[in-house]
């Protein structure tokens, strides 16, 4: 009997274990315990990088692949950008083809992390290219905007409760994403950004000079980087 009520208890705590870290993959993290203490109760502003990471030609190739093909092609790529946990990132959201991710801009090593895990998702996409061509029939290639600034953070919904991000670091990042097609780029940042990173000599940076961004009054400077 003994035996059995330590079972129990055992089984109970695998499974409270394994709700907790489906709760932290949900929410980033470290929020859980944040969420919890009301943290996140009143707006508060927390300086972060953000990073739009955004599948490139997704409309032809969901013409090409058809719905369920599609489907499938994003949760494999999905899967695949696992990878960016090994570099401190914290996945806010995917929207449709786009994942949304963040680093606290409070940590000096996260400045080379954002590129590590780009990258790093760019180069475990080209090993498995065989994988993808074979099963699909096409290649994914996927662009990014990463940008650095204010933001305000606070928990929102009655039914369903989130964490949301406000400002105009966010809006200005998604334009910074949707300028890679017409600047012919795969990875493009900031000045922002770029000022505070130091010159790794594993990245080449090219400085594209200011390009006017969607609902921004003042043209933004931006910068390739490549490997």
């Amino acid at each position: 009997k003994e035996l059995l009520v330590w079972v129990m208890l055992l089984m109970i705590i695998i499974l409270v274990s394994r709700f907790i870290i489906e709760i932290e993959k949900k929410l980033g993290y470290g929020n859980l315990r944040k969420l919890l203490t009301g943290k996140f109760y009143k707006p508060r502003e927390e300086k972060v990088i953000f990073m739009f990471v955004d599948l490139k030609d997704s409309t032809s190739i969901a013409e090409k692949l058809g719905m369920y093909q599609y489907s499938y092609l994003l949760k494999d790529c999905f899967s695949d950008f696992s990878i960016v946990d090994k570099y401190n990132a914290q996945i806010y959201q995917y929207v449709g083809d786009e994942v949304v991710i963040t680093w606290p801009i409070s940590e000096a090593k996260n400045y080379r992390r954002f590129l590590q895990a780009f990258f790093a998702f760019k180069n475990v996409l080209e090993k498995k290219r065989s994988f993808y061509e074979e099963k699909y029939g096409v290649f994914p290639v996927f662009k990014a905007g990463a940008h650095s600034g204010p933001i305000i953070v606070t928990e929102v919904g009655d039914i369903k409760r989130e964490l949301t991000y406000h400002g105009d670091t966010i809006n200005t990042t998604a334009r910074i994403q949707e300028k890679c097609n017409e600047l012919h780029s795969d990875l493009l940042i900031s000045d922002s950004l770029h000022s505070i990173i130091k010159p790794y000599t594993e990245y080449h940076f090219e400085d594209v000079g200011g390009i006017s961004l969607k609902g921004k009054a003042n043209d933004v400077r931006l910068y390739k980087v490549s490997e």
